[in-house]
């Protein structure tokens, strides 16, 4: 082993549990975040009977990432979860950390929707067959206006 790594193991040894610790509550409270304003939001039109579900931060080779995950019912009674939050180093995207929404995984035939690219504000880029719509996290963080305004163009599609 070399010195360089030694030295930083050793570190890693001293404060791997402050650092674990300061991550996890970072974690808790931008997932707070998001789901005061999911619950702030009060048109959810077509999704009815809409309802936090259960999510996890988790992170691997497509970056980090912290999730909501919203489950409802459009109009039609097809049952419609989507997937938003905060991601970091997404693949495909060129930004360093985004704000992102999509369908999660039903309704099948709305994954890979068509994103507009007039839509001012929202990019778009597909990954695992999905319509990945982000924007790049406010510097303020005021990400209740960017997530609602996405969530807005997504329901549209359930129309």
């Amino acid at each position: 082993m070399n010195k360089a790594l030694k030295t930083f193991l050793t570190d890693g040894l001293k404060h791997y549990w402050e650092a674990a610790s300061t991550l996890r509550l970072f974690e808790k409270e931008v997932k707070d975040l998001m789901e005061q304003a999911i619950r702030k939001r009060t048109d959810w039109h077509p999704l009815r009977s809409h309802k936090l579900a259960v999510s996890r931060a988790g992170g691997g080779p497509d970056g980090r990432w912290i999730p909501c995950l919203i489950e409802g019912q459009d109009s039609r009674g097809r049952n419609a979860r989507i997937d938003c939050g905060l991601w970091w180093s997404a693949p495909k995207c060129p930004l360093a950390a985004i704000v992102y929404c999509s369908f999660f995984d039903e309704p099948k035939s709305l994954l890979g929707f068509k994103h507009d690219e007039d839509t001012k504000g929202i990019e778009a880029f597909r990954y695992h067959g999905r319509t990945i719509l982000y924007s790049s996290i406010p510097r303020d963080l005021a990400i209740e206006p960017v997530l609602n305004y996405q969530l807005t163009f997504l329901l549209k599609h359930l129309k």
